[in-house]
């Protein structure tokens, strides 16, 4: 079986660690005997097509065993949403050769991809697969954009989704249910796995952990409003306790009002904005932090908190998403309303003073790997 993936959401020279699920996901998928080929286009939103023949030489920094190209569209910022289905097909019209000689379609991201990706796949009589990850269901909330949706949902092979409840989302908008899926995520047990703290602190002492420090909390994801990191720092000012410190690994736009307001609610001393970081360093700060702070507005399935759990490290969420069914068995594991600040400090507080055997807690989870997610779509697929 030969592959054509097209998601915006993979590892770029300027954003390595930007869909790393995905990569792991191909990975895997060419791992087996059932796919000869697996080939990535990779989409770059740029409305500066100036910069259009650079982003094309663009190499990979991930190394999965399968082709990568980076392959520019035209999207105007803001008020382009609406159209961004029609400007990337006609940006993405040299990719007819490439759709005609695969087996199958598979676009990961509801929208635009995936309506590009089923149009091209319908008009060369090949089988289109759309994965659904997580807020690319909220685009069923703009009329224009909902109604293509559906209508790429209806002549699609099938629609996988990471949650039960991004796949509830759609039968109530009107996609058939015998079409929806739902394959969870699977999270690389090799690298997120127990440490023991002391250890984990140990090797981060050159990687910016603060010395002194006895209990941090950790934010894990990009600094943008969906994943509300504003709401993680006053939750850590509600919590009121100077010994516990906070850990943002990630980067985005609202980084610097982040550093004001840290300072503006009295915490700035002990708040540490870490970076963007690699994955295997990303797997030792969970096992160095106390507890893991997921406080977004939105979320699919969140990978964060998988590779927490497998960590073994404990974990406060907003009740978002697919976070209900994660977390719900682990006893070490609070959930709080979302944007209730309040809230989410108690449930730090809870956790940060529970006695867990994080050993245990890592042995309990961790089990399905993207392995177990690969096989399961191509079974699906085939």
């Amino acid at each position: 079986m030969k592959i054509l993936t097209i998601s915006n959401l993979y590892p770029r020279p300027d954003r390595p660690q930007a869909g790393m699920f995905n990569a792991q996901l191909l990975r895997e998928m060419v791992e087996g005997d059932a796919v000869a080929a697996l080939q990535q286009i990779t989409l770059v939103p740029e409305w500066r097509v100036w910069r259009w023949a650079g982003i094309r030489k663009w190499v990979s920094p991930y190394t999965g065993g399968h082709g990568v190209e980076y392959w520019p569209v035209l999207y105007v910022p803001g008020v382009g949403r609406n159209w961004s289905a029609g400007t990337y097909a006609r940006s993405l019209k040299g990719l007819a050769s490439r759709v005609a000689a695969a087996d199958v379609v598979f676009a990961s991201w509801l929208y635009p991809d995936g309506v590009v990706a089923a149009t091209l796949a319908q008009a060369a009589g090949k089988p289109a697969w759309l994965m659904v990850l997580g807020s690319d269901v909220q685009h069923l909330q703009a009329p224009a954009r909902r109604k293509q949706i559906l209508e790429a949902c209806r002549v699609a092979a099938g629609i996988v989704c990471v949650g039960r409840h991004l796949a509830t989302a759609l039968i109530e908008a009107g996609v058939d249910s015998h079409r929806v899926h739902v394959v969870p995520n699977g999270v690389d047990a090799v690298q997120f796995c127990f440490r023991p703290r002391e250890v984990a602190r140990t090797q981060l002492a050159a990687h910016g952990f603060p010395a002194g420090v006895t209990r941090m909390v950790l934010f894990v994801g990009n600094l943008v409003s969906v994943k509300a990191p504003e709401r993680f720092l006053c939750a850590m000012a509600d919590l009121a306790d100077p010994t516990v410190h906070a850990g943002l690994i990630g980067t985005g736009p609202m980084q610097a009002g982040l550093v004001r307001l840290a300072r503006r609610r009295g915490v700035g001393d002990r708040v540490h904005f870490l970076g963007r970081q690699d994955h295997a360093h990303v797997a030792l700060w969970m096992n160095a932090a106390d507890v893991l702070c997921l406080c977004s507005r939105r979320e699919g399935m969140p990978n964060v908190i998988l590779e927490a759990l497998a960590s073994g490290l404990p974990v406060a969420a907003t009740d978002v998403g697919a976070c209900r069914d994660m977390l719900g068995d682990e006893a070490a594991a609070r959930l709080a309303a979302e944007g209730d600040a309040a809230a989410l400090a108690r449930a730090l507080r809870e956790l940060l003073t529970m006695p867990v055997d994080r050993a245990k807690m890592a042995a309990r989870h961790g089990r399905r790997s993207w392995s177990d997610q690969a096989r399961d779509i191509l079974q699906l697929m085939r």
